[in-house]
């Protein structure tokens, strides 16, 4: 029947579908529960469901059928006009605003420039340009190296220059200076190089009283530890200390670990200096080549004359964004939003992008009074959105020409990226998508569910203030989207 009706439908609209106009007494009452729970009793909930018309179960591609409800019912709300700090759920906005202004094909390009001397094989200085890609590794900055090799370059008597100017704002505002040295809130620049942190890793030094063992991943002569970490008995609690020295560019570790065998305790931190970074490791990398680098690395600005030697181009922004949404990534995050200012003023900074973010907002109809785009991961204790705002937007790209990236990037509630261990036994168990949040205090999940009868529900939610355990604000959102997916009208 449902393949019939598409098929119908896609002849032209003979009749409008009638989306569901309310939840059952049971659905509502379940929704009902989870917003006036005691462990929300210290802070606020906002929720807001929406249908958003009928699925096409027909094929697996996503989008409404061709004809449009003629209303958009809504189903449950709870503080929906309420500002909320979004957390995560910001990357909503950020990714959505991404894909109608840059498109699913839009791609970031690093260069290497060069000021060249007498004599074709040598080059005055090698400047090596950010062009906003998040995803550069070190495979690609080796790429870039065999590059320069091959364009018959063999020798740089000044040094290599890292630029990363295109964006500003290393650390946007909203950010405390704690999230600096964590992998989640590395440096934002024009550059960055396998997400701008490293691994580090911590292994007992074999006897009671040595020193520990602590290594980096990947190793370079740039990132240096300064090990104060000790071996203590095998029954005593590890107790590391991470921080960072920024004066002497160093990632200080303290404490002492157990004294057992095998045993490896590992964080992720955030590389200091990004720019400088970017330019020991390619420096490193041409030497290796084959190209002799005379000058000690350097962080600059390239000038406009300087001649192109080697590109590399970033995947397409429709594949970023799964790396961007899946794993809640950050750095992504912040390097798209300044990019979405510099593509559209000139100017890579998060007030920028903020602004483009609210322009696309208005274009579709949502309104921006209690919208605040500090940053463009949702890190900032200062960003605010309503529920409302995250609804309008799922809203908008169900229907929008990029609706399927954008549905690909999503989370799959038991299936990947940061909802794979969560839904997982219930019918919304690889179906829904869903956008996550954390921050202390702080959780939202926001996206799309479809319930028992074929209908797309759009449902935001977001609690902020409480005092309970993340992993109980965790399992009310579940227990929202479990209810609406469990559901047949």
């Amino acid at each position: 029947m449902r393949r019939l009706l598409a098929v119908l439908c896609a002849a032209g609209p003979l009749w409008a579908a009638v989306p569901p106009t309310a939840l059952s007494p049971a659905v509502r009452a379940a929704l009902s529960d989870v917003c006036h729970s005691p462990k929300l009793a210290s802070g606020f909930a906002g929720v807001l469901v929406v249908a958003a018309g009928e699925r096409d179960l027909t094929t697996d591609r996503f989008g409404l059928l061709p004809y449009e409800p003629p209303s958009r019912p809504e189903l449950f709300a709870y503080n929906a006009d309420h500002g909320f700090i979004p957390a995560s759920n910001m990357k909503i906005l950020t990714t959505a605003t991404g894909l109608d202004v840059l498109g699913p094909e839009y791609t970031f390009a690093t260069l290497v420039r060069a000021t060249r001397e007498a004599g074709a094989d040598r080059v005055a200085s090698l400047w090596l340009v950010g062009g906003g890609d998040p995803s550069l590794s070190m495979d690609g900055l080796k790429r870039l190296a065999e590059q320069v090799k091959a364009a018959g370059i063999t020798r740089v008597s000044g040094s290599v220059i890292a630029d990363g100017s295109r964006y500003r704002d290393k650390c946007p505002d909203g950010w405390t200076a704690d999230d600096t040295i964590w992998y989640y809130g590395p440096e934002v620049w024009g550059l960055a190089l396998d997400r701008n942190q490293v691994d580090v890793y911590v292994r007992p030094g074999g006897t009671v009283g040595a020193e520990a063992q602590v290594t980096v991943s990947p190793a370079s002569s740039y990132v240096r530890v300064r090990n104060e970490v000790t071996t203590a008995s095998a029954g005593a609690q590890p107790d590391i200390s991470w921080d960072h020295d920024l004066g002497q560019r160093q990632l200080v570790v303290g404490g002492k670990v157990p004294n057992r065998t095998g045993a490896v305790w590992t964080q992720g931190m955030a590389v200091p200096d990004v720019p400088l970074y970017c330019a020991t490791v390619f420096t490193a990398m041409l030497r290796a080549a084959g190209v002799q680098v005379d000058g000690a690395p350097k962080a600059g600005t390239a000038p406009a004359d300087a001649a192109q030697v080697a590109r590399l181009d970033s995947p397409p922004l429709g594949t970023l964004i799964q790396r961007l949404m899946k794993r809640s990534d950050n750095l992504y995050a912040e390097m798209l939003n300044r990019e979405l200012g510099f593509r559209t003023s000139g100017i890579g900074s998060a007030a920028a992008g903020g602004a483009v973010v609210r322009e696309f907002l208005t274009r579709q109809g949502i309104a921006t009074e209690q919208v605040r785009v500090p940053d463009g991961s949702g890190l900032a204790r200062t960003a605010q959105v309503t529920p409302r705002v995250l609804a309008g937007v799922l809203r908008a790209m169900a229907v929008h020409r990029s609706r399927q990236p954008w549905w690909d990037a999503l989370p799959i509630a038991g299936v990947d990226g940061t909802m794979a261990n969560r839904l997982k036994g219930t019918a919304a168990e690889n179906n829904a998508r869903l956008k996550t949040g954390t921050l202390t205090g702080r959780t939202s999940l926001s996206g799309y569910v479809t319930d028992r009868s074929g209908d797309l529900l759009i449902a935001a939610t977001v609690f902020n203030g409480f005092t309970c355990s993340t992993a109980e604000t965790r399992e009310l959102h579940d227990r929202i989207m479990a209810a609406l997916a469990g559901w047949q009208r």
